[in-house]
């Protein structure tokens, strides 16, 4: 199992000096499909912990 957390978003980002890949959920899904060895048993979006203006794509994956 594997457990995934993205910023919901589009596109690639420096933030803080760090990398960040933000996806909408419809491309989240459509990469996971891309790749035959994992399959998506749950995703949802959830708001931000702290509090801020952000929702977040969570996804448990399986591999096969």
């Amino acid at each position: 199992m594997f457990y995934m957390s993205f910023k919901e978003g589009e596109g690639e980002r420096f933030e803080g000096g760090r990398f960040f890949n933000d996806y909408n959920e419809y491309d989240f899904r459509s990469l996971i499909e891309d790749q035959p060895l994992l399959k998506i048993e749950e995703l949802w979006l959830s708001l931000d912990f702290l509090g801020r203006e952000q929702r977040w794509i969570t996804a448990l994956l399986r591999k096969i």
